[in-house]
């Protein structure tokens, strides 16, 4: 009878433990980091978008920054520096239906813009900090 009583206590404490040490670790919640921003690809909705993201922090479609120029004739998407993916055709140049939406995280910022149908053309992105697994993957280039 002891022993199944201190079983019984042995397992309470486990589960309660083990519910503890899962509210202690925050819940994934998808951030702006340079991990994030390697996995976009031209054409991607604005869904696909918002789920690698989350919701975006700012609509500015009706007053773009300086800091995104406008879209140069052959529509080059730069995420990571070196890696550009170009589309062929001719850029629209702020046309209607063009939309400018910024994601902002805690390591990185970036602007994306989305074509009249909903589709990611290009993005601009401000890395503000790196963190030791995407330098070790950054080296590795196991992205």
């Amino acid at each position: 009878m002891r022993r199944r009583r201190l079983l019984l206590v042995l397992a309470a404490l486990a589960i309660l433990g083990g519910i503890a040490a899962l509210l202690w670790l925050p819940l994934a919640q998808p951030e702006v980091s340079l991990t994030t921003l390697g996995r976009l690809k031209v054409g991607m909705s604005e869904t696909e978008v918002a789920a690698i993201f989350g919701p975006p922090a700012a609509d500015l479609t009706h007053q773009p920054p300086e800091t995104v120029p406008p879209p140069p004739a052959g529509l080059a998407m730069t995420v990571v520096p070196g890696a550009a993916v170009r589309m062929g055709g001719e850029a629209p140049s702020r046309a209607p239906g063009l939309r400018l939406l910024r994601y902002m995280g805690r390591r990185a910022t970036v602007t994306v813009e989305f074509d009249a149908d909903g589709r990611l053309v290009r993005c601009h992105a401000v890395i503000h900090e790196i963190s030791t697994l995407e330098r070790v993957r950054g080296r590795m280039n196991w992205w």
